[in-house]
């Protein structure tokens, strides 16, 4: 999820650990625990350096492992023992917590996180909210205005605990609002060929679900603004053999930006545009489309390949990257 709702919890995550009887060094090396742990697994921003290719290829993976922050929480103990802190049980609990709370907040999402790097690079994802959510966020503020209300830790630990209570039930809300759309969906299909797949958080508020439906050669995009009907978007599905068939676009069959492309995406599909000078093939994922938002250029996370009629040339673009094949 975003920055703001990683550092929403390690406060809450702080309120509810720290002690009383802490002297002000232990409380304030606690802050700073509970903060940069909860935002610790995003620093693989750090691949921005090396372009966007290598930054979404590995966003969400080592940084976010279980395994890693294993080994780091391991580490990290041990460090604390050598420097004879005077609370590190409680410090590494602290951070222990604040990384497992980053790593199930971003599993909510549909982006895809790769919790079990380095062994396998599949992203897992439980596309119940938007990378950014107004109730989960209200939600973590809440201890955060008691915090500013009272300084009783009694009453700051009991805010604390409503708060996650209350995501928890937010969370198997909107588990049971995903499965009611899914069925109405599927009574509106009934025998059709066509066939759900999958229902996906759009923006911001949980009612603006997305549905992905298929058959054999298409996918379809439907927004769920209304539970009982629903308008589709027909889209051919991409693979390989699209550019298998079109002799221009041959070059990229094998290379690595569309091998990295069709990892990344879930539901490809793509469409072909003629411009004056240009033979233009977009690539993108429906997970990132939305006709209620106006998002149909599809360029935050689109792949276009384009073919110079007059240099005989092929490129690639994604985002910042751009190459010739």
């Amino acid at each position: 999820m975003d920055t703001i709702t990683h550092l929403l919890h390690g406060h809450s995550i702080y309120f509810f650990l720290r002690k009383d009887e802490f002297i002000q060094e232990e409380r304030r090396a606690f802050y700073r625990t509970a903060l940069i742990f909860s935002i610790l697994p995003d620093f693989d921003y750090i691949f921005k350096l090396f372009g966007d290719i290598a930054y979404f290829r590995h966003h969400r993976g080592i940084t976010h492992s279980i395994f890693f922050n294993i080994l780091l929480i391991l580490f990290f103990y041990l460090f604390l023992k050598k420097k004879k802190n005077s609370i590190p049980k409680t410090i590494t609990i602290c951070a222990s917590l604040n990384l497992a709370a980053h790593i199930i907040f971003d599993l909510l999402t549909s982006y895809g996180t790769m919790i079990l790097e380095p062994f396998s690079n599949k992203r897992y994802a439980l596309d119940l909210f938007f990378i950014l959510d107004i109730f989960i966020w209200a939600a973590l503020l809440f201890p955060l205005i008691i915090n500013f209300i009272t300084k009783k830790f009694v009453i700051i630990k009991t805010a604390v605990v409503l708060s996650f209570v209350a995501i928890i039930f937010y969370a198997f809300y909107v588990f049971n609002f995903q499965k009611s759309l899914a069925n109405k969906t599927n009574y509106i299909l009934d025998n059709s060929e066509i066939k759900l797949i999958k229902i996906l958080p759009s923006f911001i508020l949980y009612n603006y679900q997305k549905a992905i439906l298929e058959d054999k050669h298409y996918y379809y995009y439907a927004d769920l603004y209304d539970e009982n009907r629903f308008i589709t978007t027909q889209f051919e599905k991409f693979d390989k053999s699209k550019l298998q068939q079109i002799s221009i676009f041959n070059k990229a069959v094998d290379s690595e930006i569309l091998d990295f492309y069709l990892w990344f995406s879930r539901f490809p599909v793509y469409y072909i545009k003629e411009n004056k000078n240009d033979l233009e093939l977009a690539i993108f994922d429906l997970r990132f489309y939305s006709e209620t938002f106006d998002i149909r250029d599809n360029s935050i996370f689109g792949l276009k390949l384009v073919y110079n009629k007059f240099n005989d040339e092929l490129s690639y673009k994604f985002r910042g990257a751009s190459g010739k094949l």
